[in-house]
């Protein structure tokens, strides 16, 4: 484990427990009288001290902050004056002891008496012209030194010392002229102690800051582990994960505890934030799964300097999902502000340019390909499935476990009723839609008859071949039509092109056709982002959406050939 990297991190060598200690900046000691905070971390374990002392530091820094603006927006006070003035006089007096001690001739006595009188009299005479300008320098270098850097010669309260301070010099030189000869009558060493003494603590108490620090070391919150199960209960509690979903979303959330740790999640700032996206970039796809990795730990993994990494779409999938976690944290108050936000990477490519539409002649090699044309399908829905998301533009799951009893009619048209009833699963609230069907499958490839063949022959569902497996119903089908794609001899140019591309190909057709937005959100299964439409808005009835919108299709690809399928006459 790499050493700390922090000033402000020890280690005691007798206890071998770690210990805090941040110093006061010189700007802020004129204002907390004290030089550094120091704090045992009651841990031996590098790590925990290490966020431990992080958090700490934080927010003593915060403080500091607090206090280095409340004296920038302040004067000084009489009492601060006078504190000034009376340590001033104590080193000046000093300073003429130890002078003094070198004097044994009358003579120079004599000469070094003219010279204190000389300098009180120039110093009475700038007193009563209010004239600073040969002292204003010795005042800055003084308030330099005890951190006071707020206070310009303009100001009110730098006048004012200067003053004092001339006055409080002309004081200690007639102290001298007396002392100069042998006379210590005036006992002014224990009337500045007695007034310093008397004099206020800082505005900023040490208590204060101690308070903060002992409250931010009792409650740090949970750990991330702690956090992921404690997200993961809720989320499957509240049904919003699917088997799959769930595994997805515990695969990317174990990334943030195995790269940051076993730590509070209120202890992740910016800069961690920012470990945990480059040592993502950096990672290999299917860590877990893939027999190179799968044992290693991801320092190990980083170590093996990969040369392919994770594609920018899976790094940015995996810090959105925990960004949703960390939203979540902040929303329960387990931390103050998510700092994976805005953290994903920008991508050179516009959001529709990562995943391509299927082209005119793409279509022609899917549909007039030699399985269609000589009708050499081997299941059913190897015919159907592809033409129904043509033509819909419903996901690969909405259509593959599509029952009968969700073919029906309304408003007067026929319909795929896509719900989340039983058995069914939706990608969110927004896709339980109605999506009209086209007069093509309808008039000529006579799926209606098609379904009542299936319910004669007692069956439930539209394609009864498929098996519900972990991912639903569609991974059969998504296996065979990425193989049959590439038979096809289509290859994407820009993006990706897979099954999911039926569903670009009928928006940007749509698109292309200057179809209303809305309507074709509705289509699709989006959210309007307006809680006008959402909320309180109806559903357009199917008959407008057919009319609307389905009716205005055109792929100007010749599909005739497939009205002599033995999927269309019936069953073989």
């Amino acid at each position: 484990m790499a050493k700390p990297a922090l000033s402000y991190l020890l280690k005691s060598p007798r206890s071998h427990n770690f210990y805090f200690r941040i110093r006061v900046p010189c700007s802020l000691r004129g204002v907390v009288i004290r030089e550094e905070f120091r704090y045992s971390l009651r841990t031996s374990d590098e790590l925990e001290a290490r966020y431990l002392a992080a958090k700490i530091a934080e927010r003593i820094k915060s403080t500091f902050r607090l206090i280095h603006q409340w004296s920038l927006m302040r004067e000084l006070t009489n009492e601060e004056i006078e504190a000034f003035v009376y340590r001033h006089i104590r080193e000046v007096i000093a300073h003429q002891e130890e002078s003094r001690a070198g004097l044994i001739a009358m003579e120079d006595l004599e000469s070094y008496l003219g010279l204190i009188k000389g300098n009180i009299i120039d110093f009475q005479a700038e007193l009563s012209k209010g004239d600073y300008h040969n002292y204003s320098g010795a005042v800055e270098e003084m308030l330099e030194e005890h951190g006071i850097d707020w206070l310009k010669g303009e100001d009110y309260s730098f006048k004012r010392l200067c003053r004092e301070l001339l006055k409080g010099r002309i004081r200690a030189l007639n102290v001298e002229l007396k002392r100069a000869t042998g006379d210590y009558s005036d006992n002014i060493e224990e009337e500045i102690s007695s007034k310093l003494d008397a004099i206020a603590p800082p505005k900023i108490s040490i208590e204060d800051v101690n308070k903060q620090v002992c409250h931010q070391q009792t409650d740090l919150g949970p750990t991330i582990p702690k956090l992921i199960q404690m997200y993961a209960d809720e989320r499957k509690k509240a049904g919003a994960w699917t088997q799959k979903t769930e595994q997805e979303y515990l695969t990317s959330l174990g990334l943030l505890s195995e790269i940051l740790g076993d730590i509070p999640v209120s202890t992740i700032d910016v800069a961690l934030a920012r470990k945990f996206k480059e040592t993502v970039m950096s990672l290999p796809p299917n860590i877990r799964k893939d027999g190179r990795y799968r044992d290693k730990s991801i320092e190990e993994i980083v170590a093996m300097k990969v040369k392919t990494t994770m594609n920018p779409s899976t790094v940015n999938k995996t810090i959105n999902r925990n960004s949703s976690m960390l939203n979540w944290a902040v929303r329960n108050g387990y931390m103050e502000k998510n700092p994976l936000l805005g953290m994903h990477i920008q991508s050179k490519k516009r959001a529709d340019e990562f995943r391509d539409v299927f082209s005119t002649e793409d279509l022609k090699k899917l549909f007039q390909s030699k399985a269609y044309v000589e009708d050499t399908h081997l299941h059913s829905f190897y015919f159907w499935i592809p033409i129904i998301a043509l033509f819909t533009g419903m996901r690969l799951d909405e259509i593959c476990q599509l029952h009968l009893d969700d073919i029906r009619k309304e408003d007067g048209v026929y319909v795929f009723d896509v719900n989340d009833d039983g058995e069914r699963k939706l990608k969110n609230l927004s896709s339980k839609r109605i999506v009209p069907i086209h007069d093509f499958l309808v008039d000529d490839l006579k799926i209606i008859q098609y379904v009542e063949t299936l319910r004669k022959s007692g069956e439930i569902r539209l394609f009864p071949e498929l098996k519900k497996r972990r991912d639903g119903y569609g991974q059969e089908v998504s296996k065979w039509f990425a193989r049959y794609r590439k038979r096809c001899g289509i290859v994407p140019e820009r993006g990706k092109k897979d099954f999911h591309s039926f569903r670009h190909t009928l928006a940007d057709n749509l698109k292309q056709a200057i179809v209303e937005t809305s309507l074709l959100m509705e289509l699709l299964g989006h959210s309007g982002g307006s809680i006008t439409l959402d909320r309180y808005g109806k559903r357009y009835n199917a008959k407008l959406l057919k009319d609307k919108v389905v009716d205005q299709l055109n792929f100007g690809v010749d599909l005739e050939h497939l009205k002599g399928s033995r999927f269309v006459v019936g069953l073989s």
